[in-house]
């Protein structure tokens, strides 16, 4: 079964007047660690943008197919402990915490789509909700003597 992924970074409360979504195009650059194939520039994806009022950064949401099912596609795409390597332009990463409903992490990326940034969040998980829909929500969250991970 063919699912269709959608990921939304820095996505921040909805508005009453939403700003439409802004199709972007990128060169992809693989990363000189990690992915190692060419076939690691063919994501296949669909990269959007949007202004959020009162934001000072633009909600950002990629959109493709991925050929598993949508419990799989979660558990990857959720494994902050294991991305460096596994996952394309995340250079570091560090879980502070985790539960079965959420996972505070710390990560530092290089995607071609954004400048190269480091955040630490908590990231809401939702599984299984109603159509088996899959969803992973992240707020920016502070955490105390972060710095010695974040070096």
């Amino acid at each position: 079964m063919r699912l269709l992924a959608m990921l939304g970074f820095f996505a921040l409360a909805a508005s009453a007047e939403e700003a439409k979504w802004e199709k972007k195009e990128f060169e992809c650059e693989r990363p000189e660690k990690g992915c190692h194939i060419a076939s690691c520039c063919q994501y296949g994806l669909a990269v959007y943008t949007r202004e959020k009022p009162g934001a000072l950064v633009r909600e950002v949401k990629a959109v493709g197919q991925v050929d598993a099912p949508p419990e799989k596609v979660f558990a990857v795409a959720t494994d902050y402990e294991h991305q460096v390597g596994n996952m394309p332009y995340v250079e570091k990463q560090q879980v502070f915490a985790r539960t079965d409903k959420d996972v505070i992490f710390w990560a530092v990326a290089d995607f071609p789509m954004v400048s190269r940034r480091d955040w630490i969040v908590k990231s809401k998980l939702e599984k299984n909700l109603p159509g088996g829909v899959y969803r992973a929500a992240w707020d920016p969250v502070e955490v105390r003597d972060a710095a010695p991970w974040c070096g």
